[in-house]
């Protein structure tokens, strides 16, 4: 039951229309970006601090956090990044990209964090088509996200950037177990498109990248 109720869904959208650099970041948000050197203990302990602030159930050590963002389960390539604000000269935010095993051709980002008291200033849109950008920059086509479903915020935001459901299983880049379960895949599937749709009525004209 529980995993109906929190099940995964999955986005696509193609990658041609992003387009979000370092130049522009700092140019007109006031961002600069750093890249987490893996073997680097204190950018390992930066990219800890904003994922512990942004998730209450996240309690990565050092090792734990060097070895998933290293052998990440179903990436490879893997790179993250971390945003300082020049305004406040504070670590904000954090993204990580890397590109499917199971279909190469696909690239997604994970663990976005925006840390609490920055939340809702549009940072987590920012992660995202900087994330995306990168991918598409190495000339990877399309994304896909993964999105716990409860997570409206989430979905709509990347409804809002252009990503699509995508219903279809075989599609997919991330082939976790539960994606192969008929009866949830057809009940998630239902969930995400009536909350697409619901999306599109209340969003209509809106959801364009900028």
């Amino acid at each position: 039951m529980r995993q109906i109720i929190n099940g995964t869904v999955y986005l696509q959208a193609p990658l041609k229309a992003y387009e979000l650099d370092d130049r522009i970041l700092k140019e007109k948000y006031g961002i600069l970006v750093k890249k987490v050197d893996y073997d680097n203990d204190s950018d390992i302990g930066i990219w800890m601090s904003i994922i512990h602030a942004s998730y209450d159930d996240c309690s990565f050590t050092m090792q734990s956090a060097r070895d998933f963002l290293k052998c990440h389960p179903y990436m490879i390539n893997t790179q993250s990044f971390v945003f300082l604000s020049m305004h406040t000269n504070t670590v904000v935010a954090t993204v990580s990209t890397g590109i499917y095993k199971a279909n190469p051709s696909i690239g997604g980002d994970f663990r976005i964090g925006v840390i609490k008291g920055e939340q809702n200033k549009g940072y987590g849109r920012l992660c995202i088509l900087y994330a995306f950008s990168k991918l598409a920059s190495m000339g990877i086509k399309n994304g896909e996200s993964a999105i716990a479903f409860k997570r409206k915020e989430s979905l709509n935001l990347h409804f809002s950037l252009g990503f699509r459901p995508q219903y279809n299983a075989r599609y997919l880049a991330e082939q976790h177990p539960h994606v192969r379960m008929k009866n949830l895949n057809i009940i998630l599937n239902v969930r995400l498109y009536l909350s697409y749709h619901r999306f599109l009525r209340r969003e209509r004209g809106k959801y364009i990248i900028k």
